[in-house]
């Protein structure tokens, strides 16, 4: 009986932060750092951007200037969080579509350590890199 009950137990919680994978989240920062290979920061950003994830694409927008906003189509998500928005990460990898129609392949991970939550971009064809940190978030069903 307690191997059941442990069991189920395992499996609500599973089911608990797979049921965060399963929702359009709405991510927003004010600040935008370009990095270098080696993960030094090159430029700093302080402007209101938005990252919104659904199920097939993912929209990088900058509400003061829309002609950095960016579209990504999803190919493939791993999603691993142990305490939903506290400790995990969501990885996406995409093909970034610039408003011009030119692709390139990269990632998208969004990464929690207590409660502090970080988006890491990666645009393989410009070997572009670039940290957000995230200051709120809303979770709808899709």
């Amino acid at each position: 009986m307690q191997y059941i009950i442990l069991a189920l137990s395992l499996l609500f919680l599973s089911s608990l932060t797979h049921a965060q994978c399963d929702k359009k989240v709405t991510w927003h920062s004010n600040k935008l750092e370009a990095m270098s290979d080696d993960g030094q920061v090159m430029r700093t950003i302080e402007d209101e951007l938005i990252i919104i994830a659904g199920k097939e694409e993912i929209l990088l927008q900058q509400p003061s200037d829309d002609r950095h906003n960016m579209r990504a189509a999803i190919k493939e998500v791993t999603c691993n969080w142990e305490q939903p928005y506290k400790k995990g990460k969501t990885m996406y990898k995409v093909e970034f579509i610039k408003p011009n129609g030119e692709t390139s392949p990269g990632t998208i991970t969004i990464e929690s350590t207590d409660g502090n939550i970080i988006a890491n971009l990666y645009i393989e064809k410009v070997d572009q890199r670039a940290r957000l940190t995230i200051s709120k978030y809303k979770e709808e069903t899709l």
